[in-house]
């Protein structure tokens, strides 16, 4: 299955945000960012396509299936907290460009509006502790992980997944990702995760669980 499994190029960044789009509609987190369906419909789509083209210039952004069907876009070490922080500082300048326009979160502000931006900046505050704390030294991030909800349970996140272990479990390298749905911890857990924080967003906010993968043999 990992034969499926190809890294993501310009060409795929709009078929690529739709899939995410989908995959994260219902997704607690961002009901609770966009609560309002109507305008979640209208914005979502906005920020997931500046998330492809963040993964894009990362580098590490993989995408599954013909038609494309599930999504995988990877933070490498030391690159965890270049997360589309959309503070009045904007991006990283050395990463997107400083007012944005590489990415498109320049735009994004705007799609979201005021009050859900507030919330974006809340959660992304509240879980880069955990990230600085809980990823160890030459650890990879996975910020996104989205399969198309037709395909679901179809084997295609994992073989996301699996592309990566073949990678990264022969250099000892860990995997830390978050979650803020339930039904996703035992997946994680069955793919070699193991559950390392357990918190809830500040403001009302779902709560969260953090899961580190360590390659098998190696020290925890």
């Amino acid at each position: 299955m990992t034969d499926a499994v190809y890294r993501l190029d310009d060409v795929h960044v709009e078929d690529a945000a739709r899939i995410l789009t989908r995959a994260f509609f219902d997704y607690p987190m961002w009901t609770w960012i966009l609560p309002d369906e109507a305008h979640r419909r209208r914005a979502l789509p906005a920020v997931l396509r500046a998330s492809v083209r963040w993964g894009l210039l990362m580098g590490e952004s993989f995408g599954y299936g013909d038609p494309l069907s599930a999504v995988a876009i990877w933070a490498p070490p030391g690159q965890a907290d270049r997360d589309l922080d959309l503070g009045a500082d904007g991006e990283d300048p050395a990463l997107a460009g400083p007012d944005g326009t590489m990415t498109g979160w320049n735009g994004v502000v705007t799609a979201l509006g005021e009050e859900p931006m507030s919330r974006f900046e809340t959660f992304v505050a509240a879980q880069r502790p955990f990230r600085d704390a809980l990823i160890p030294e030459g650890g990879w991030y996975l910020p996104w992980l989205g399969v198309d909800p037709a395909v679901q349970r179809t084997g295609a996140g994992s073989a996301l997944l699996r592309h990566m272990f073949e990678r990264l479990d022969p250099e000892g390298r860990a995997i830390y990702l978050e979650t803020e749905k339930e039904a996703n911890v035992p997946y994680y857990l069955g793919h070699g995760f193991r559950l390392v924080h357990e918190g809830t967003l500040p403001e009302d906010g779902p709560p969260f669980w953090c899961l580190l993968r360590t390659p098998p043999g190696a020290r925890s």
